[in-house]
C-alpha cells in the first residue's frame, strides 16, 4: 500500500518506544531502512527480519533460499518435458525476493541453453506490454510452461488466461512459489515451491529468545 512506509515506521516506533521486548519484522523496504530501525540496530534493540535481508546492515535475519527454488522450478518443468519456460512477476525485478528467484531462474535456464523469457509489472494498467507479450508468446507457441513468483501472480494469471480462452495446464503450465492453498480462490491448484513459513517462524523465534 502507498502508506505503507508510514505505517511500518508507527508501529515500530510504538514498539520501541514503549519498551517491548523485541521485534520480528517483516519490512516495508528491503533496499532503504528507516532512522527507527537503524536506531534499534546501533543501540542493539533486538530485531530479526524475516524473508528480507539489509545489505548494508548487519542483523539476524530467516530468509529462504529463493534462487535455489526457482532452480527446482525450473527442473520440475524440464523434467516433464517443457523447454519454453518463462517467469513472470506482478512488480519489477528490481524488489529483493522477486530479483532473487529470477536470477535463480536465469541460472537454471542458462545451465541447460535454453531461452529465458522474462515477464514483469505484470496487471498494471499502463504499461500493458508486458502483459500483451506474454499473451502472445503462449498463442504463438514460444512459451509452454510459466513460473509465477508468488501465489498471487498465478491467480492472477490463471483468471487471465481464462478471459482470453487459454487453458490450464493443456496450453500452459504455471508453477508457483507459496502455498496457493492460502488463498481463498476457486484456482488454487497450482504445483506450487513451498516457503515454509511455519519453521521460519519457529527459527525467527528463537533467534529472538537467544537475543533478550
Amino acid at each position: 500500500a502507498p502508506d505503507s512506509a508510514q505505517m511500518e515506521e508507527y508501529i515500530l516506533q510504538y514498539f520501541y518506544q514503549n519498551h517491548y521486548d523485541g521485534i520480528l519484522l517483516f519490512p516495508n523496504d528491503f533496499e532503504f531502512y528507516s532512522d527507527t530501525i537503524l536506531q534499534m540496530h546501533l543501540k542493539q534493540y533486538p530485531f530479526v527480519l524475516l524473508d528480507r535481508i539489509f545489505q548494508n546492515l548487519n542483523c539476524p535475519y530467516v530468509a529462504c533460499e529463493n534462487q535455489t527454488g526457482s532452480e527446482i522450478a525450473v527442473d520440475y518443468l524440464f523434467q516433464r518435458g517443457h523447454t519454453k519456460i518463462g517467469f513472470a512477476a506482478p512488480i519489477s525485478f528490481q524488489e529483493q525476493v522477486t530479483s532473487l528467484r529470477h536470477t535463480g531462474y536465469m541460472r537454471a535456464m542458462s545451465s541447460r541453453g535454453l531461452q529465458a523469457r522474462s515477464y514483469e509489472n505484470l496487471f498494471q494498467k499502463f504499461p500493458q506490454s508486458s502483459q500483451s507479450r506474454l499473451l502472445n508468446d503462449i498463442t504463438s507457441g514460444r512459451l509452454t510452461a510459466l513460473i509465477a513468483s508468488n501465489s498471487g501472480c498465478a491467480v492472477e494469471l490463471f483468471n487471465s488466461f481464462q478471459k482470453h480462452g487459454i487453458r490450464v495446464p493443456e496450453d500452459v503450465s504455471i508453477i508457483c512459489f507459496d502455498n496457493p492453498n492460502m488463498r481463498k480462490s476457486p484456482s488454487n491448484f497450482f504445483t506450487y515451491i513451498d516457503q515454509d513459513s511455519y519453521n521460519m517462524g519457529m527459527a525467527a523465534g528463537k533467534i529472538m529468545r537467544y537475543l533478550i
